[in-house]
């Protein structure tokens, strides 16, 4: 034992020792700066950009701007400091209202979750039988323009155009009678 703390006492009076212990002191010191810096740290990860694109484009019906898009993950940022500061200062504790509200979300996803099943084949015919607007799209309209130059084909322009409808016609591209038809 006095051998072991012998050759401590002098291993401890290099300066290569200590320069070793300032060395693991400030990686230790590095690290746990490091690691409290990314707590703090507001993450906005692409997948919440989506989700916040996500919630924008359910309730507005449209996708958000760059502006809108950007205003929102601005409002994000915001909402998570002010969450993360309230914690800070302990607000959440003791509060009745946070209490009950933290239960009815629980029950409200315990009861969704335990409740939820897969729909079966017949209430899946049954609901869309209920509902056919839910899947109707409108109409598509498709054209093309066809420019005859009268000066390309002054001798043969009526047979070219005869041909070209022919071709349209048989395609199911032009209808034959009715509004919008070419005679």
């Amino acid at each position: 034992m006095r051998v072991l703390f012998g050759a401590l006492t002098s291993a401890l009076r290099e300066p290569l020792a200590h320069f070793l212990l300032v060395g693991v002191l400030l990686f230790l010191v590095h690290e746990w700066w490091q690691d409290r810096h990314a707590r703090d740290a507001i993450l906005v990860t692409p997948e919440r950009v989506a989700a916040l694109s996500a919630g924008f484009s359910r309730i507005r019906q449209r996708p958000p701007s760059e502006r809108e898009l950007a205003a929102l993950i601005d409002g994000y940022v915001r909402e998570e400091f002010a969450v993360r500061e309230a914690r800070a200062l302990e607000l959440d504790r003791d509060d009745s209202l946070i209490r009950a509200r933290l239960r009815h979300k629980l029950e409200f996803l315990t009861q969704d979750s335990a409740s939820a099943q897969a729909p079966t084949e017949r209430e899946l015919r049954d609901w869309y039988a209920r509902n056919p607007d839910a899947f109707r799209t409108d109409p598509e309209l498709a054209f093309r323009q066809i420019f005859l130059d009268p000066a390309r084909h002054p001798a043969s322009l009526d047979r070219y155009i005869e041909r070209l409808l022919k071709l349209l016609r048989e395609e199911g591209a032009m209808p034959i009678s009715g509004p919008g038809a070419i005679r």
